[in-house]
């Protein structure tokens, strides 16, 4: 786990402390009582979240703010880069990459593309997200590959093959 900001406040006359820490994955917002991680934890009411992204929003601004208090199961690209965070390796991830590196596309069927394909951009890898005929494809979209190149020309072979087989049946109408 990484520290990446810990902070103390008054709210209504009690002291509280905060802090948001990451594993690579997600942010992890606590709140104490008092100025001590060893103090309970209180319920995290909307005015103490509000007075919290107040104090975050002030020292490091609104994005971050938003992120660790409002929508922390996820790390915003821009916040992830102005840290540093770097992606902890995911096997799983890894072994799409290496695919991609090496055959250039991949197809996806009700998977969740988006965090896979956030991976691949913090990666480096200059990929392409699109959903076609209802399945999600991921792209390596390296030019000197030209594997882009090859599905768009998969393509319009497809639209040749659909565009004969409506003159057929428009031939009967």
């Amino acid at each position: 786990m990484r520290r990446l900001i810990k902070q103390t406040f008054t709210l209504t006359g009690q002291r509280y402390m905060f802090t948001v820490d990451t594993d690579g994955f997600r942010l992890y917002l606590n709140c104490y009582h008092g100025s001590s991680e060893k103090n309970d934890k209180p319920e995290l009411t909307k005015e103490l979240k509000e007075k919290i992204y107040s104090a975050i929003a002030y020292s490091e601004g609104s994005q971050f703010a938003s992120n660790a208090v409002y929508r922390e199961e996820k790390i915003n690209d821009d916040v992830r880069k102005y840290y540093k965070i770097p992606y902890p390796d995911i096997p799983e991830y890894e072994e799409v990459l290496n695919w991609l590196t090496i055959n250039g596309s991949m197809k996806f069927t009700a998977t969740d593309t988006e965090s896979l394909f956030e991976y691949l951009k913090h990666k480096g890898i200059n990929a392409i997200m699109f959903e076609y005929k209802g399945d999600t494809y991921i792209f390596n979209a390296n030019p000197d590959k030209g594997y882009l190149w090859k599905f768009v020309q998969q393509i319009d072979k497809e639209i040749a093959e659909l565009n004969e087989l409506r003159k057929k049946l428009l031939w009967h109408v």
